[in-house]
């Protein structure tokens, strides 16, 4: 399962937290040249469900690319980033933005779309939860509480489709332990 940089969704602790943290610590959210070069993306849920469908009826073998949107434009990131933090949207050069991003800085310029056409076609999933931008503005208008995080059902739930498929096959045994030579 190939999952994209920007997998997110409530309590998200991945790359593009990490990136706002920067932005608000430089005061500034930057992007490279234009900022058109653009990041896949997916949310929590559709990826834990997108787990659970290749556990039950993916073939031996299969790649799949957990994908909801194919390419979400850095600037576009960088622009919702800026309006909630009430700080400038910069454009930098790849050589300094480094000094705006940290260690993203190595790939906060790289461009690389995908697709879950062929993941969509074999399984039939479709990503309902809400996508990158859409989530940024929900999280940025909407404040939740501190304990309204998703993570845990989640994974409880991938975890417990897991546990049945592995068992099925007999690949974990009774107790939940993987059985050893």
């Amino acid at each position: 399962m190939r999952l994209p940089p920007a997998t997110h969704g409530n309590g998200d602790n991945g790359f593009i937290p990490t990136a706002i943290g920067f932005a608000r610590d430089k005061g500034a959210a930057a992007y490279v040249g234009d900022g058109t070069n653009r990041w896949p993306s997916v949310h929590r849920d559709d990826a834990a469900r997108l787990f659970g469908l290749a556990l039950e009826s993916a073939p031996a073998g299969s790649v799949l690319h957990a994908v909801g949107d194919e390419g979400v434009p850095i600037r576009e990131i960088a622009e919702i980033v800026a309006k909630h933090l009430d700080i400038p949207a910069a454009s930098v050069t790849a050589e300094q933005i480094g000094e705006y991003v940290g260690f993203l800085g190595g790939f906060w310029g790289f461009d690389g779309p995908a697709s879950a056409q062929i993941t969509r076609d074999l399984l039939g999933w479709e990503p309902t939860r809400p996508g990158l931008i859409a989530d940024l503005e929900e999280a940025t208008t909407s404040p939740k509480a501190p304990d309204d995080n998703p993570v845990m059902p989640t994974l409880a739930i991938a975890y417990k489709c897991s546990a049945r498929v592995f068992r099925g096959r007999g690949l974990l045994g009774s107790r939940g332990a993987v059985p050893r030579d």
